[in-house]
């Protein structure tokens, strides 16, 4: 979240940029997160007139820098917790894994995400 605030983008605007990317369709992902046709098509408009999306909602060259750059971001910032893990990163994991499948298991984040987070 924070390398997207950072590089400008909302949740919306973050999101759109997963489905610019065919990570995910509009249908997996608006009614789960509430967004209004209204703020839905706002926010497409805002992206295109920073020339991250085509007309058909795709990501421009400049819109897949702007993923990279966030992502890239989000690993740089997320390593440390891990590196501070060290050898406990794995039993960290183990325990989380049978939590991580209820959460999915009760429909409240939906697969597919826009997350892009797999099943666990």
């Amino acid at each position: 979240v924070l390398a997207a605030v950072h590089a400008g983008l909302s949740g919306l605007e973050t999101t759109l940029t997963h489905i610019g990317d065919g990570v995910i369709g509009r249908a997996d992902v608006q009614p789960h997160r509430g967004w209004t046709d209204e703020e839905w098509d706002a926010a497409v408009d805002r992206l295109r007139s920073r020339g991250v999306l085509d007309e058909a909602g795709r990501l421009t060259d400049a819109g897949r820098e702007l993923r990279r750059r966030v992502e890239a971001d989000t690993d740089r910032l997320a390593a440390g917790p891990v590196e501070a893990l060290g050898a406990d990163f794995e039993r960290a994991l183990e325990l989380a894994v049978p939590l991580s499948r209820a959460v999915v298991d009760s429909g409240v984040v939906p697969v597919p995400n826009p997350m892009g987070v797999p099943r666990p």
